[in-house]
């Protein structure tokens, strides 16, 4: 038994030196691949772009993202759709605020489109984008969340990549939340997004030059000929995520998926621990059924694993008085917890406050909590609705 237990020991610390060296190997291939940059490139054709904004709720900053979302610098000529419910909808009367005094140039122009209540198995969202579809004129088609706050030289640049090649069927801009902290919540979403999602994201843009196996939608364009190759918009109805589903579409109907290295910032400040828990659910079930496996998710699921073992083989060590074991397996948890604020901060995130250090741990350590809530409770509340999902996380029929 002695021996059983010396072997044991043994095994916890070279394991947990190997979680530790590959912990750090992903850091530094993560920090490496935030900093990575694809070639300008430049073209020459910028056709009529169709700009489709559906909106729900009022979000944080959403005055300052519609004033800078109507001024698009861009070289061609642009539509932007803005999409409601109803007239009742509270974004409405803001938006047409700022649309009855903002300048227009020439090439530029705004409606606004009443999409009713969403029907059959439909989102809302989906059912915005499809009502606005019927009015859009333009030969490249972007979808645009009512949270970004895009740059005058994003648009140019998307339309720069997705017409220098044939092939592609759809471009979309990396996000980063860039808003100073003021609640736990608002840590939670940043360490989610700017910590988790976005240096893996960044990694596997590094590896294919740019070419993805899905779309994220926060602000995405697609060649009008590519949405008419997958049947329409309508082709997402019954599914929870658009964008990544749209974005296995267009790869089915032989078109690309491709990305640019120039980052979107989404505005979100307020949160609380509470709200952002509710979030986490969303995300996580969007990832079920939207997020590769072999590219993408699987990265994220050994963090999470390693960082679990560590916990239970240091407490386990330190109970037993393997000191070595206990300390090494502990640093793996440790050192994930502060890579995420470290990764955070690199990819353009506020300094992360010492009141904050906690919520990357928490949010891992929460993690298996939140996926049986996800198994348990075939639900999700989004944007004022709830949604019932099946075993693949799509709408029930």
């Amino acid at each position: 038994m002695d021996s059983f237990f010396h072997g044991l020991n043994i095994f916890l610390i070279v394991f947990g030196l190997f979680m530790l060296a590959d912990s750090i190997r992903k850091y530094i291939k993560f920090k490496n691949a935030l900093s990575f940059r694809y070639p300008e490139i430049k073209n020459d054709k910028y056709p009529m772009l169709s700009i489709i904004r559906p909106v729900k709720g009022v979000d944080p900053g959403y005055e300052e993202n519609v004033r800078c979302g109507l001024d698009t610098n861009y070289k061609g000529e642009v539509e932007i759709i803005f999409v409601f419910e109803d007239e009742n909808e509270p974004a409405y009367a803001v938006t047409k605020k700022v649309l009855d005094v903002h300048t227009f140039k020439p090439n530029e122009s705004a409606q606004i489109v009443f999409a009713g209540a969403p029907t059959g198995r439909r989102t809302g969202k989906i059912h915005n984008m499809i009502e606005a579809m019927k009015v859009a004129s333009g030969e490249l088609i972007a979808f645009v969340d009512s949270d970004t706050r895009a740059d005058k030289d994003t648009l140019n640049i998307l339309v720069d990549k997705i017409m220098s090649d044939p092939k592609a069927g759809a471009v979309f801009a990396p996000v980063v939340v860039t808003e100073k902290c003021e609640k736990a919540g608002d840590m939670g979403y940043c360490i989610m997004l700017n910590a988790l999602y976005s240096p893996a994201a960044a990694a596997v843009m590094e590896k294919t030059g740019g070419d993805m196996d899905y779309v994220m939608g926060q602000f995405m364009m697609f060649k009008k000929e590519a949405i008419d190759a997958i049947g329409g918009i309508e082709s997402a109805e019954g599914q929870l995520v658009d964008d990544m589903f749209l974005g296995r579409r267009v790869m089915e109907e032989g078109y690309k998926n491709t990305t640019v290295t120039h980052w979107v910032p989404i505005i979100q400040y307020g949160m609380s621990y509470k709200e952002f828990l509710g979030t986490f659910v969303k995300w996580i079930t969007f990832s079920r059924s939207g997020l590769s496996a072999s590219t993408f998710k699987a990265t994220l699921w050994v963090v999470g694993l390693f960082f679990w073992l560590g916990l239970i083989f240091g407490v386990f060590g330190l109970i037993m008085g393997w000191w070595a074991a206990g300390i090494i397996n502990l640093l793996v948890t440790l050192f994930i917890s502060w890579n995420m604020n470290d990764l955070h901060e690199r990819v353009g995130g506020p300094k992360v406050q010492f009141k904050h250090c906690w919520v990357g741990f928490s949010i891992i350590l929460l993690a298996p909590v939140i996926y049986g809530r996800i198994f348990f409770k075939k639900e999700v509340t989004w944007r004022g609705r709830t949604y019932k999902l099946n075993n693949k996380s799509t709408l029930q029929d």
